[in-house]
């Protein structure tokens, strides 16, 4: 270890004066030095960049390795940059339990539940729905339009006709 800026310091509780010149296992708990020495291997193996997400402290951290090389090419030193993710990965961590939550809802619906982007492509769907296409032979609905799903072009269009007059509106609308 040959520096440490102060946030670094402060985050962590260590002083650079009482790190500097000793090794991560020197340093760290065997779990986050094995995890720096592997990245710093890599790191000077390969000479790219390595992301990695671990939990220091209780707290989320991203931490981007990178190797510092001379106009000549050569490898000077590896160093990392940490990063205090933990606001955003609470804050994703809630998402998806919402997501969770919204998707068991939907799925407990009786009724066949679809949403659509702006081409009219098919993006999610409840059981009902998916349940009603697969015993037609229809599966993989996915990322398609119900161009690519019905014999009838008529009938698709119509309906991609009313997905977009949906989508200018922005009203619910049942049919």
């Amino acid at each position: 270890i040959i520096f440490l800026n102060k946030s670094y310091e402060k985050k962590f509780n260590i002083k650079l004066s009482d790190v500097k010149g000793k090794t991560n296992k020197e340093v760290f708990q065997v779990s986050v030095s094995e995890e720096y020495d592997s990245q710093i291997k890599q790191c000077i193996s390969d000479r790219k960049v390595h992301k990695s997400e671990s939990m220091v402290n209780g707290n989320y951290m991203e931490c981007h390795m990178f190797p510092i090389i001379d106009k000549e090419g050569d490898l000077n030193a590896v160093a990392g940059i940490l990063i205090d993710t933990n606001d955003r990965k609470e804050r994703e961590i809630e998402v998806n339990n919402q997501k969770d939550i919204l998707r068991t809802i939907i799925d407990s619906v009786p009724e066949a539940i679809f949403y659509k982007d702006r081409d009219s492509k098919f993006i999610g769907y409840n059981k009902t729905f998916e349940e009603f296409y697969r015993k037609r032979g229809i599966t993989d609905i996915v990322g398609k339009t119900d161009l690519d799903i019905y014999d009838d072009s008529n009938v698709a269009q119509t309906f991609i006709d009313q997905d977009k007059e949906i989508i200018c509106s922005k009203k619910t609308k049942y049919f």
